[in-house]
């Protein structure tokens, strides 16, 4: 949903006309020479619900970009001291693009704006840092196939940032917004974060009813254990 909402705000915003709308493509390769990345095989992993694979470290096949666009670094911590870290927010200053055999566009650099940086690159304005793509490998079966011996590896290069319209709880800490439209079903600290980022009352959109039981819904036996050990690890050391 957020990808989707991200998209739709993006091209309502490079409608009016002032900018164009980037729609850029992953820079997907096969590690298996079993298979040919032809167009058909390439738009199918594209098109992928990548979140399914991987609960973390994830990267979409397609990221929509524009000029002058709020956009969130994520996955990376390229320079905490300076304020370029996992969550900044920035607004995309400059985009480099090249196409790939298969006619898609992809983004080779993106310069970003963090207006909370202190970073200072010479040759570019202060707060400007390039954002570089990453590589990701995951394992999928191939269109059609239901045999797992068949599984494809894909190592795929994105930058690691993402529209800033539409955005996690996590990543909207610390922020003061003034709409919000939000879903409590999370319950616990995230609902809690998700619900105290809008200005006013008459800011908070809240999507559908959630009951008193969904916003104590207690913290999951995984996180809990890990919270117990990082608590026995502090007292420990």
């Amino acid at each position: 949903v957020r990808e989707q909402l991200n998209l739709a705000k993006a091209r309502a915003n490079c409608g009016q006309g002032s900018q164009d709308l980037i729609v850029c493509a992953a820079n997907d390769k096969l590690k298996d020479n079993s298979f040919t990345l032809e167009n058909a095989l390439r738009e199918y992993l594209l098109q992928l619900e990548v979140t399914a694979l991987s609960s973390s470290g994830s990267l979409p096949g397609f990221i929509p970009l524009y000029v002058g666009m709020p956009v969130i670094l994520r996955s990376r911590n390229l320079s905490t001291e300076l304020g370029v870290a996992n969550g900044s927010q920035g607004v995309v200053h400059t985009i480099y693009m090249d196409v790939c055999a298969n006619g898609f566009t992809y983004c080779t650099c993106a310069l970003v704006h963090f207006p909370l940086s202190r970073v200072q690159i010479p040759g570019l304005p202060k707060g400007v840092y390039p954002i570089m793509p990453i590589s990701w490998t995951f394992t999928t079966l191939p269109p059609g196939a239901v045999d797992a011996m068949t599984k494809l590896k894909v190592s795929r290069e994105q930058l690691p940032i993402q529209p800033a319209f539409a955005v996690t709880g996590h990543s909207a800490q610390g922020k003061t917004l003034p709409n919000v439209i939000v879903n409590l079903h999370e319950g616990g600290f995230g609902a809690y974060v998700a619900a105290s980022r809008a200005k006013s009352r008459l800011g908070l959109c809240i999507m559908r009813p959630v009951t008193i039981e969904q916003l104590n819904k207690p913290l999951p036996y995984d996180l809990m254990q890990e919270m117990k050990r990082l608590d026995e690890l502090e007292h420990n050391t």
